[in-house]
């Protein structure tokens, strides 16, 4: 330290002592005066207190801080010299650690969080559309612009996540299906019918159904979000009661899950592809629930079996009034119902990672049922809902027919599909 400095510190500890042995000398003299009763001397009254300086610490905070830091350093240096190789490799493993939570964190950032504000900020009147239109992929036949009342919607959303209409219970249905034309039974609402209220013959069965396996294993899944689709045909659509009935057959496999079994079974049996096949019925008895449900069936297929290479979510599509040539078409002189590929894309806040991939495979259909089967494929469609596809890169959902088919029609494309399937995996 500097010599005018030390001299500074000097001046400052001997004012120090100066101001203390004033303060003891000046209350002493009070004590005194006070103990003999008389008045208090006019000299001790008027002692001025010294005034205290800053006094600077003979080594300060910083001397500290530097000491600190070159211990440090010597103790990194020698530990270095002694032990070079695992010291490299702790320093590695830490900067690793450090890079990986910090892109960790980014991705997080970037995946999570961001999208989850933008979503949270966009709310506009496209919004709740989307999300009524993501409970039922409807692929429509024509692109021709729907003008939705945002009130309308809002109350169609209302209606779909509480589960409480705040109008009338006629429309809960109605904001499930959005373009469809019919009037709805008194008893519908939006839960499937009670099984009370329909006949004994059709009440539903909600008896969990196992995954059946077709070899150990399967390469191929199969199962259905919305399992109680079924086909109704193009005679006998009537409004009211009959046209719902033939529309959904709620907890029974009488719709689609047939044609998932036809399509399992044409790969098993004829080109020896194991299959894994899941009829369990995700849409009943409340109808929203459907994805979450069929996206815990999903994960337990892929869990219980790795080796699944395609995952196919098997529905029918529901479109309104559309032309013969949109859903049917003729193959070696057989009526047939057209197949539509759907690829969820996501959006803000329901990404898929996957989709790119997902696309891929669904082109690859699409070119092999083209190249057996010339029209046999509506073409891909590209929605803005991952549709479960997040959890497999080689996941698709497939719209076999519309309700205006058959199920027969339904049933001959699922062989076809199964033909172009098997190109892809053999």
């Amino acid at each position: 330290m500097a010599r005018h400095l030390r001299q500074r510190n000097i001046r400052g500890y001997c004012q120090v002592f100066a101001l203390r042995l004033h303060r003891l000398f000046r209350r002493w003299a009070l004590t005194y005066a006070r103990r003999r009763g008389g008045a208090v001397p006019r000299w001790v009254t008027t002692l001025q207190t010294p005034r205290r300086k800053p006094v600077r610490a003979f080594l300060g905070r910083r001397f500290w801080v530097q000491m600190a830091t070159a211990i440090v350093l010597i103790a990194c240096g020698s530990l270095v010299i002694k032990h070079p190789l695992e010291t490299g490799r702790l320093v590695t493993s830490l900067l690793r650690a450090g890079w990986e939570c910090g892109v960790a964190g980014a991705r997080w950032i970037k995946d999570e969080l961001y999208p989850s504000l933008v979503f949270s900020l966009q709310a506009n009147k496209d919004i709740p559309a989307q999300l009524l239109e993501a409970g039922l992929p409807r692929v429509a036949a024509g692109s021709e612009p729907i003008d939705f009342d945002l009130p309308a919607m809002v109350r169609q959303l209302v209606t779909t996540v509480t589960n409480v209409d705040l109008y009338e219970v006629e429309s809960i249905l109605e904001a499930q299906f959005l373009g469809s034309d019919f009037e709805l039974p008194a008893y519908m609402t939006e839960r499937a019918p009670d099984p009370a209220l329909l006949p004994k013959e059709s009440a539903p069965k909600v008896e969990v159904v196992p995954e059946r396996a077709k070899g150990d294993q399967p390469l191929v899944a199969i199962y259905h979000t919305h399992s109680s689709e079924m086909y109704h045909g193009r005679d006998q659509h009537t409004k009211g009661e009959q046209f719902f009935a033939g529309y959904y057959c709620w907890g029974q496999d009488l719709g689609v899950i047939s044609v998932g079994d036809e399509l399992a079974r044409i790969l098993a049996e004829e080109y020896k592809i194991p299959v894994v096949h899941s009829r369990q019925i995700h849409d009943y008895p409340v109808f929203r629930d459907a994805y979450t449900n069929s996206r815990l069936t999903l994960e337990n297929i892929l869990r219980q079996y790795p080796s699944v290479q395609i995952v196919l979510d098997i529905h029918r599509d529901g479109l309104t009034k559309p032309p013969e040539t949109a859903i049917a078409t003729t193959v070696a002189g057989e009526m047939l119902a057209r197949v539509a590929i759907v690829v969820g894309k996501g959006r803000v806040g329901f990404s898929n990672p996957h989709w790119e991939d997902n696309h891929r495979l669904a082109t690859r259909l699409h070119q092999a049922m083209e190249r057996l089967y010339p029209g046999l494929s509506r073409g891909i469609v590209v929605k803005d809902w991952p549709y479960n596809q997040e959890l497999h890169p080689q996941a698709i959902l497939l719209e076999i027919g519309d309700h205006y088919n058959t199920r027969e029609e339904a049933i001959k494309s699922a062989r076809l599909v199964a033909d172009a399937l098997a190109t892809l995996l053999n």
